[in-house]
């Protein structure tokens, strides 16, 4: 499906988008989980607030980026970034054992969440992706062998994988869960909500590839019916209507993702047995997949150097920036959320 993008008439395809940050947008997808894991027990030990909060992992890749120049510092990079992964994975593990955050918990991870989504939504490709970047250049130009790059890379894919590698160890401990899980007065359930996060309805890439302003069937039909010639009249005013469709589409979006925090505090508190299998089905990879489509068509829609019409040969226009900071606005919307929830708690 294609369809006009940016300030000028260009194509975009959708099935040819750039490749996406697949660890950053995994990351981030936590923070759109939401209320369904803010009335756990405050249990001692390592909270998720901690795991979620904590930036050495972040730290590290850097360092590792701007000190790695030749094969001996690529290795000691790689079992620096081997030893974090060892130590995030005992973390997480510990952390989604101890139960769900509290409503105090889930401001605190939010509040730095906000940040790094920014971050990604806002950053390039380079910024975001400095040490695999670096990695790539030092062995093409021979400074590192193709071993010690791949130990480094191999590495690397541990510690991103951590997270899903503590919760792939703990399927006895989520056997223990009773199901289903415990519904809501008004009769919302998590496992409803887990349907409605799938279904076709809450994903972008689906709605603008069903929509028939922005996928040019309304456009084919009219042309089948009036001809070339009055199509060619029609061209700034078609170009104009699908601008609009697509910005109103991702405003859309955005508040669907804050009405699924919405719809997420409102749910009966979990055991950590049932918390651990309720995050297990939102890792899975149908979710994933569509949360990662979603915000690469953003970013393909917006792309990040050109906001504010900064390094780019064509600024935004008004509608499509105003779209794009409607979509930033979301972290912020789903903290007050948290927030709200939080304050409704102590009540």
């Amino acid at each position: 499906m294609k369809c006009r993008g940016g300030a000028r008439k260009e194509e975009i395809d959708f099935s040819r988008m750039a490749g996406h940050d697949c660890f950053m947008m995994k990351w981030f997808h936590i923070l759109f989980l939401g209320g369904a894991f803010c009335w756990g027990n405050a249990n001692a030990g390592v909270r998720m607030a901690d795991v979620l909060t904590d930036d050495r992992p972040e730290r590290l890749m850097e360092m590792a980026a701007a000190e790695i120049g030749d094969s001996a510092s690529c290795r000691k990079a790689a079992e620096q970034l081997n030893a974090e992964a060892g130590r995030q994975e005992k973390l997480w593990r510990e952390a989604l054992m101890s139960g769900s955050p509290t409503p105090q918990e889930w401001v605190q991870i939010s509040e730095v969440e906000e940040r790094r989504f920014k971050k990604m939504m806002l950053a390039k490709k380079a910024e975001l992706w400095k040490l695999p970047l670096r990695l790539d250049a030092l062995e093409e130009n021979g400074s590192i062998s193709h071993e010690d790059a791949a130990l480094a890379r191999s590495a690397l894919d541990k510690l991103f994988l951590a997270p899903q590698t503590a919760l792939n160890s703990l399927e006895s401990f989520m056997d223990r869960a009773a199901l289903p899980l415990p519904p809501s007065p008004d009769g919302d359930s998590h496992e409803k909500l887990l349907a409605w996060k799938v279904s076709p309805e809450n994903s972008l890439f689906h709605e603008m590839n069903a929509d028939p302003v922005v996928n040019r069937s309304l456009e084919d039909m009219l042309k089948s019916c009036w001809g070339d010639g009055v199509m060619e009249m029609l061209e700034e005013a078609l170009y104009r209507t699908e601008e609009e469709r697509i910005n109103q589409l991702i405003r859309l979006h955005a508040d669907r993702k804050v009405e699924e925090a919405r719809r997420l505090s409102r749910l009966p508190s979990l055991t950590p047995e049932q918390w651990c299998w309720f995050w297990k089905q939102e890792q899975s990879h149908e979710i994933l997949a569509s949360f990662d489509r979603d915000v690469s068509l953003i970013m393909c829609l917006c792309p990040r150097e050109k906001v504010g019409g900064e390094d780019g040969d064509f600024p935004f226009s008004e509608g499509r920036e105003a779209a794009f900071r409607y979509w930033l606005s979301v972290p912020d919307r789903i903290t007050r959320v948290w927030r709200e929830a939080a304050a409704g708690k102590k009540n």
